[in-house]
């Protein structure tokens, strides 16, 4: 009876733990949807606030597909970047980019990792949000320009 009571005890505190590390970890996950209509072979930018923790760093999570220019670059004297894109040569359609807030793994003075997307890695961190911007991509336009004589 006692082995039983002690067992049962001891699966309550491993299910009490499970459950207070995984709320901790919880975070929100923030989607931005930003919609762009851009005339054949001409560029766009926008400057992306840095909305997570201290050491988070925005990094391109889905690449577009038919680019020339598809990159972050960061905002001198601010934690901001600035997404720059440019469509491939005279591509005309549809291109996607998606940018997210990555934790910068960096290993604490016991040599451990600390730091995820999910969580702020324990203890008393707060929770970490998630920052996804997407950016939905729309080239128009002709390649070649028609001139009648008159």
């Amino acid at each position: 009876m006692k082995k039983t009571s002690s067992l049962l005890m001891l699966a309550a505190l491993f299910t009490f733990a499970i459950f207070s590390c995984k709320k901790e970890k919880d975070g929100k996950t923030i989607t931005q949807t930003i919609n762009v209509t851009l005339n054949i072979n001409k560029s766009y930018s926008y400057q992306i606030t840095n909305k997570g923790d201290a050491d988070d760093e925005m990094q391109i999570t889905n690449q577009a597909s038919n680019y020339k220019v598809s990159q972050l670059t960061n905002v001198a004297g601010s934690d901001n970047v600035l997404f720059e894109y440019t469509p491939a040569p005279n591509f005309t359609g549809s291109d996607e980019v998606q940018v997210s807030n990555a934790e910068n793994h960096q290993c604490n003075s016991n040599g451990q990792m600390r730091g995820n997307c999910g969580g702020g890695g324990g203890g008393n961190h707060p929770p970490h949000d998630c920052y996804i911007y997407i950016f939905k991509i729309t080239v128009i336009g002709s390649a070649t320009n028609t001139y009648k004589n008159k």
